[in-house]
């Protein structure tokens, strides 16, 4: 946390497996890909996110970041959702993991207490340019979660977006957990006029009035707006050659269910024109119809806690078992929880992983 890097990767430089670890703040990023070495990071928080079985990116909420305490609070999104396999038997206090229902991410393992609301990323928020796992798509492919829905260009007016494979003159290079998009390909050039990038994501089982989401953004040639569900927000123009940081506050103006987050773009000179981002953000869980009280343990595959297991999810647990993280027959349950509805509820009754019950 917080480590000063001179050129790159202030956490991780070089070749490393990682696991289990919070990777945020680190100057000036928290790990390099420089030289064809990217490091090998699963079931880890690491901010703007990174590719990985079971990895996410959101606030840890340590107990005192800027008094040096990083130990978890109770209600931490790190709790509970790092790999079960081969973990140290305790903390660097010489607190015995597990604490709660799962082995926590990070130094430290929270000691509870367990059953409170615990926050968790937002579904649906995703870097441009990446897939369902956080993986870089390939060149001029259509990108799969953010579309164009306003057009100055009548011959690319989307809704598809593209990572073309041409840029625009100085424009900063594509890494490895976002690129830019564009409205055409192979290459980014344009009409003068304005452009939207939009992407919708899904609050069920999140309290909306916490949520927040924040992240960083790079555009040719300037971002004119950002806009949540219809309501504009404060931002900072932004430019191509370097990111800007954008921050949008707790609960603004977030709802229930279907939310949109529109960036718009203003091509002021009718050359190439794109947008870049990496965006997360979280919110404070809510109890599901389908489970059945505090405190019960959500399929472990189930990494936002909602009582739902999305293709992603099914996904990135059965790749964690192909690699001897994760155990055959919680596995084959998290895929057959998703095929059959996704949404599911815990049987007291049952052992695991037959306690979790498709919802009917």
């Amino acid at each position: 946390f917080g480590y000063p890097g001179a050129a790159g990767g202030g956490a991780i430089f070089g070749n490393a497996s990682v696991v289990n670890c919070i990777l945020w703040n680190n100057i000036p990023n928290e790990y390099s890909g420089e030289y064809g070495v990217v490091p090998d990071i699963t079931y880890s928080d690491v901010k703007f996110g990174m590719p990985g079985t079971g990895n996410m990116s959101a606030d840890p909420l340590f107990l005192d970041a800027a008094a040096g305490n990083l130990e978890l609070s109770p209600e931490s999104p790190c709790v509970d959702v790092g790999s079960g396999v081969n973990f140290p038997e305790v903390d660097l206090l010489g607190i015995s993991r597990l604490q709660c229902l799962g082995v926590d991410m990070g130094a430290y393992e929270c000691a509870g207490p367990c059953d409170v609301p615990r926050w968790a990323p937002i579904p649906g928020l995703f870097n441009t340019g990446v897939d369902d796992l956080g993986n870089a798509i390939a060149e001029d492919a259509v990108d799969p979660h953010w579309e164009l829905v306003a057009s100055a260009d009548p011959a690319w007016d989307g809704p598809e977006v593209y990572k073309s494979s041409i840029h625009g003159d100085g424009w900063m290079s594509n890494g490895y957990v976002s690129a830019w998009i564009t409205p055409r390909y192979p290459n980014a050039v344009v009409a003068k006029g304005t452009y939207q990038y939009r992407i919708t994501f899904d609050l069920t089982g999140r309290d909306p009035e916490t949520a927040g989401i924040s992240g960083r953004f790079c555009v040719d040639s300037a971002l004119t707006d950002i806009v949540l569900n219809g309501v504009s927000v404060e931002h900072a123009a932004g430019g191509w050659r370097v990111y800007t940081n954008f921050t949008l506050p707790q609960g603004s103006p977030c709802v229930d269910g279907i939310n949109t987050l529109v960036f718009v773009v203003d091509n002021s000179d009718g050359s190439a024109s794109g947008f870049r981002a990496e965006v997360a953000g979280s919110a404070l869980r809510i109890a599901a119809d389908e489970g059945e009280g505090e405190g019960e343990p959500v399929h472990p595959a189930d990494l936002d806690a909602d009582w739902r297991i999305v293709i992603n999810e099914a996904i990135a647990y059965l790749a964690g078992w192909q690699q001897g993280n994760n155990p055959q027959e919680h596995a084959i349950r998290s895929a057959y929880l998703w095929q059959n509805g996704e949404r599911y509820f815990y049987d007291g009754a049952e052992t695991p992983p037959l306690c979790w019950i498709p919802a009917p």
